[in-house]
């Protein structure tokens, strides 16, 4: 059996959540505030200077392996936030490199806000940044193939954003 001050405390407690359900049941609606909206696409893209960024490796010997450091390479603007995907077009890479990877770092006012890779297994890559001017800076790993005649071709980073 329950001793009169937990049965007064259980009686107090029911009474309360009684109480409290009268209330909100009590409470009627009579009205409502609409606050209307109309989320639109920034009118600004994306920019890249310059555009096309175009950097070279130089003559690679046949089977060499080796690496190029470009440094800073170009500048993103970004008007807004955007999640931004790098694309490496692997098709004429696969090719003539038995492996290929570009090392993308992204800084904001001097300090590295991002880095990432792009290989020949691993060709996408995708970053959300917020809006301002981002510097970005290429370097390239690569294993030539063993070639019995000189082939060339452009290794193409794409980059793209949601419209």
């Amino acid at each position: 059996m329950l001793g009169a001050s937990k049965r007064a405390l259980l009686v107090s407690v029911i009474l309360i959540v009684c109480a409290t359900m009268g209330i909100v049941v009590a409470l009627r609606s009579f009205g409502a505030i609409q606050i209307g909206y109309n989320v639109v696409p920034s009118t600004q893209a994306p920019t890249l200077n310059p555009n096309p960024i175009q950097v070279s490796l130089g003559d690679v010997v046949s089977g060499s392996t080796g690496s190029k450091d470009f440094g800073k390479v170009g500048t993103l603007s970004l008007p807004t936030g955007y999640a931004i995907t790098f694309e490496l077009d692997t098709s004429t890479v696969k090719d003539h490199f038995d492996s290929f990877t570009a090392y993308i770092h992204v800084y904001r006012d001097g300090s590295l806000v991002g880095s990432f890779s792009l290989s020949l297994t691993s060709p996408s890559y995708s970053v959300t940044l917020d809006p301002g001017s981002y510097d970005l800076h290429l370097k390239v790993s690569y294993t030539a193939k063993s070639v019995s005649f000189a082939v060339s071709g452009t290794a193409t980073i794409t980059l793209k954003y949601p419209e």
